[in-house]
């Protein structure tokens, strides 16, 4: 397994970061990303006007990240988001609102995972 946690945003080139993991994994190795969700909506973002954070190259959706995994040859790509914008003490208490938040995409962020071909 290669996992590269909060990493992705930051690199330039994310289809060679992607491509070089998945040379360097044995066949039927996995690969776990975390990464913030693109499409997360926070209130300083929309107060700042800002599309993302300075240090941040380039934010990901899911789809973008399955689709970059998909061409380096990855399987079984799976995204779940985590992370909201309300309260953490409420998503604790009633997981269907994640869950609900990932599927239109209000998560703070994201995992995916892929597995190399055998």
């Amino acid at each position: 397994m290669i996992t590269c946690f909060e990493v992705i945003e930051h690199v330039k080139n994310s289809r060679k970061v992607i491509n070089e993991i998945y040379q360097n994994l044995k066949p039927g190795g996995i690969i776990f990303i975390t990464t913030p969700n693109r499409y997360f909506l926070s209130f300083p973002r929309l107060l700042s006007g800002k599309k993302r954070p300075s240090f941040h190259i380039k934010e990901y959706s899911p789809g973008e990240l399955k689709a970059i995994k998909q061409d380096a040859g990855f399987y079984k790509n799976k995204s779940k988001g985590f992370g909201a914008w309300i309260p953490d003490f409420l998503v604790r208490k009633l997981l269907c609102v994640s869950n609900y938040l990932g599927k239109i995409g209000l998560n703070y962020g994201f995992f995916c995972i892929g597995i190399k071909r055998v």
